[in-house]
Parts: C-alpha cells; sequence; structure tokens
C-alpha cells in the first residue's frame, strides 16, 4: 500500500506543475512518459516480487508437509516393525510343553538336529546325534568359528541326536523377555531354558 501511495503521490506531483507551454512541449511530453515507464516498470518489478514470494512461502509449505509424512511413515514403518517383532516374542512365549509318555523328567518343545564342524578336541561332541554314549545331558558343544559352549542333548525321543534349544515345565522361569534375552539366550541348562538365536544359528538352523 506504502508503494502504491508512493507511485501515486509522485505522479499526482508532477501533473500539478503542469504540462509545459513553450517551445519544449516536445521534451515535456516525452519526460512524462519516461516517468510513467519507469513506474510501471517499478510496479512490474513489484508484481515479479510478490510472486516468487508467494511461491517460496508455497514451496516451503510443500516442503514441510512432505518432511511431517515422511516422518509419519518412518514412525509407522516402526511401529509395523515392532508389532512384528512383539507378534513373533508372542508366539515364542505362548509354546507350551507337552509331556511325553516316556519321559517325564524334561519336557522338550523344541528340537533341532544338531549339525557342527567335527573337533579335535576329546572333551568336546560335534553334533548330538554323533554323541557316543547316546545318554540325553548336558554336552559341550564344538562349533566352527567359535567357542565351545554347552547344550542339552535329547538322546531319547524320536531316536536321538536332539539339541534342546528350549525347555519349560514348571514355569520357574520367566519368558516374557527383550529381544536382548531371546538372541543371547536364559535360563538354566538344568532346568527351564531357551538356548538364544546366536547359537541357534551357529549349530545350523539357520
Amino acid at each position: 500500500m506504502f508503494c502504491w501511495f508512493f507511485m501515486l503521490h509522485s505522479l499526482a506531483s508532477f501533473c500539478a506543475e503542469g504540462f509545459p507551454t513553450n517551445s519544449s512541449d516536445d521534451f515535456g511530453y516525452e519526460l512524462l512518459l519516461a516517468k510513467m515507464d519507469f513506474l510501471e516498470y517499478k510496479f512490474l518489478e513489484m508484481q515479479v516480487e510478490m510472486k516468487e514470494h508467494s511461491e517460496a512461502i508455497l514451496y516451503n509449505q510443500n516442503r514441510n508437509k512432505q518432511d511431517v509424512l515422511d516422518q509419519t511413515s518412518d514412525i509407522l514403518e516402526q511401529q509395523k516393525m515392532t508389532a512384528n517383532h512383539d507378534a513373533i516374542k508372542q508366539s515364542i512365549f505362548e509354546l507350551r510343553p507337552k509331556k511325553h509318555p516316556s519321559d517325564n523328567s524334561k519336557l522338550v518343545e523344541v528340537l533341532i538336529k544338531g549339525k557342527a564342524v567335527q573337533s579335535q578336541k576329546s572333551e568336546t561332541i560335534a553334533s548330538c546325534e554323533d554323541e557316543q554314549t547316546k545318554q540325553s545331558g548336558l554336552y559341550s558343544l564344538s562349533v566352527e568359528n567359535s567357542t565351545a559352549f554347552q547344550v542339552y542333548c535329547e538322546q531319547r525321543l524320536q531316536g536321538g541326536g536332539w539339541i534342546v534349544i528350549q525347555n519349560r515345565f514348571d514355569g520357574s522361569v520367566d519368558f516374557y523377555r527383550n529381544w536382548v534375552d531371546y538372541k543371547e539366550g536364559f535360563g538354566n541348562l538344568s532346568g527351564e531354558f531357551w538356548m538364544g538365536l546366536e547359537k541357534i544359528h551357529l549349530v545350523g538352523w539357520f
């Protein structure tokens, strides 16, 4: 509004001086036209600046809107991953042991065939399947590219040779754990336990 007032005031001031009446009439008219052209140029310049300013505001609004959409998408993706993780954890938690008629001392829920690289150490075994005594119990298992660790070998059920990765029978161990616990394992091999995803991977489950 101030710019418009300034331009109109300038034009009115010039016109108030009166048109020239001497021999320089042509020059006076040309000067008037030049001033009007200048004012028109400034007006167009203002329009361009206002348009650029409006476009910048619109661009920033759209960019902010896209940032919000991207952040919302990331949050939804994280919630989805969390839900999937919780579903997997809940599925593991809801596993229930079933007693086997021939073995009431140990209730085995999840069993896998233990496959590992042959060890040169006599005090360790390469797999429960190759263990010579065929007695269920704790053994030190040697695996490739890792230190030996204890496992529980089940030798009476389903032909034997199984590594027990989970055992639940009396509720003495809380199985509602976080992801780190399920990764590293928890419990006691002599009672209730979860072997751990890292060790399961080492013996060839994945």
